[in-house]
């Protein structure tokens, strides 16, 4: 990657437009953070973030501010993660971007689901599947869906476990998405086997290994 991050700061040099330095900044901080090398993610995403700010470029301080949610979140300093990605959401809801938004709160829940507070990552995958459902986003609704039913299953909620992972096979169903629908079943059938029903458990696994039939899901073998 050595190659790419030097080939992005010749086209730096290059630019006169602010607003494109700021997001070749942006993009060499995802390059570094990538490879591991968290440090200069780190300062390049700051950089971003100063030029952005002095020229009042609203979309790169966001974007920026992401970022740097993104690069903390690698270094696995969830508090400064979390806070990053909070500014950014307050950005991109003053420019309306809504789907920014909604990665925003996702990565937050994701964090909150990592460190195993589960009603927080509930909460934060729920504001942004209202998002998300806005924008048609079936593929992330799905995913969504997923950690929110694993989240109420650690909590012992699992009516509630199961009815979203069933809005989750049903999101990856009409995206024809065979993986998806068998880890949703899978998932169905682990809710029920914790509550020692172990016949539906197994009819749901059965279910699960005849719908990856044929296919390449080696997981579920």
């Amino acid at each position: 990657n050595s190659s790419k991050i030097d080939s992005l700061i010749k086209v730096k040099t290059e630019l006169k437009s602010d607003t494109a330095i700021v997001n070749i900044l942006i993009e060499i901080s995802e390059v570094y953070k990538d490879e591991n090398n968290l440090q200069d993610a780190e300062k390049y995403a700051f950089e971003a973030l100063e030029l952005a700010e002095n020229i009042k470029f609203k979309k790169g301080i966001g974007f920026s501010y992401k970022q740097l949610g993104r690069a903390f979140s690698k270094q696995r300093n969830d508090s400064l993660s979390l806070e990053y990605y909070t500014k950014a959401i307050e950005i991109f809801d003053k420019i309306s971007n809504k789907k920014q938004k909604a990665y925003c709160f996702t990565n937050m829940a994701y964090i909150y689901f990592n460190n195993e507070e589960y009603k927080q990552a509930i909460e934060f995958y729920e504001k942004a599947n209202e998002i998300l459902n806005e924008l048609n986003d079936n593929k992330q609704l799905a995913e969504n869906l997923r950690f929110i039913g694993l989240s109420y299953m650690h909590i012992g909620e699992y009516t509630l476990s199961v009815e979203n992972h069933k809005e989750s096979f049903e999101k990856n169903k009409e995206l024809n998405n065979v993986d998806g629908m068998a880890y949703s079943l899978v998932n169905i059938g682990i809710v029920y086997k914790y509550q020692e029903e172990y016949r539906t458990a197994l009819k749901y696994y059965q279910d699960a290994l005849d719908i990856t039939e044929g296919t390449d899901n080696k997981y579920l073998i």
